[in-house]
This record gives C-alpha cells, structure tokens and sequence, in this order.
C-alpha cells in the first residue's frame, strides 16, 4: 500500500474532474505518477518501469510491440569533480507475446478460480490492494 497520495484535480464542467495527476508514494521508495482525463482526445494507456540498467515500456494501445525494452541507464561517479552522471544508450528488445484481449483473459482466470482450477490468493489480495488504493484516491477527490 502507498504511504502518500497526492492528487492535483481540476474541475471546469461543473462537478466533473476535467484532468487528474495522482502520485503514489511507497516505503520501498517506489513511486508512481497516474495522469487521468475523461475529456482528452488522446488516449494514453502507457507504463513505463525505469531501473538504473534498463527501462520497460508497456503500450496497452499498441497491437505487435505492446513491450519495448530499452537498454538505458544513468550511473552516478561521486569522484569525479566533471561529468559525474554517465548516461548509457542501447539497443531496444521488443519481445513476442501472445495478442489476446484483457477482459478474455480476466474471463479465463474468473471461471479457473470458480471452477476451483486457481484458487490462488495472491490474485484476490492482489485485487483488494488495488481497490483500497483506488477508494483512497476516490476518497481525496
């Protein structure tokens, strides 16, 4: 669970959040920024995960290339008195997965857990987590 959530909302049409910015802060130092928009014509449906060897990108509106895999990192040299960040550009892997729709897959699992097939419980407090973080940030808007 987040320790901090801070969202910057604005509502021009009433009582209507025109665009929202929530930022999730955890203890691990992890944090997340979610920009949300109801009334944007673009459609963004992107996560980026960035480490110090290498960034993921998951484009959820992409057919083919839904994962990209950048070889990019920044290394930091305290010693040095010039140039002490080094970034490093490479290659970007774009690894084959199977295509297949979000909600039919969410089907699958609901029938294999009903029918008793997965009855894992990492997946229900996995879903709990998510909707005590989505009622909090429902609860500060």
């Amino acid at each position: 669970m987040p320790n901090s959530i801070k969202i910057n909302s604005h509502n021009i049409f009433g009582n209507k959040n025109f665009i929202s910015n929530i930022s999730l802060k955890y203890q691990s130092g992890f944090f997340a920024n979610i920009k949300v928009s109801w009334y944007s014509p673009i459609k963004s449906r992107r996560i980026l995960l960035a480490g110090n060897k290498k960034i993921v990108e998951f484009d959820d509106n992409e057919s083919d290339k839904k994962i990209r895999i950048y070889n990019k990192g920044i290394e930091y040299n305290p010693s040095k008195k010039v140039n002490q960040w080094l970034y490093r550009t490479g290659s970007i892997e774009i690894p084959s997965i199977e295509n297949r729709e979000n909600l039919f897959n969410m089907i699958n699992k609901f029938f294999k857990f009903i029918k008793k097939k997965n009855r894992s419980i990492n997946t229900l407090n996995h879903g709990l987590r998510v909707m005590k973080v989505l009622s909090k940030i429902k609860y500060q808007l």
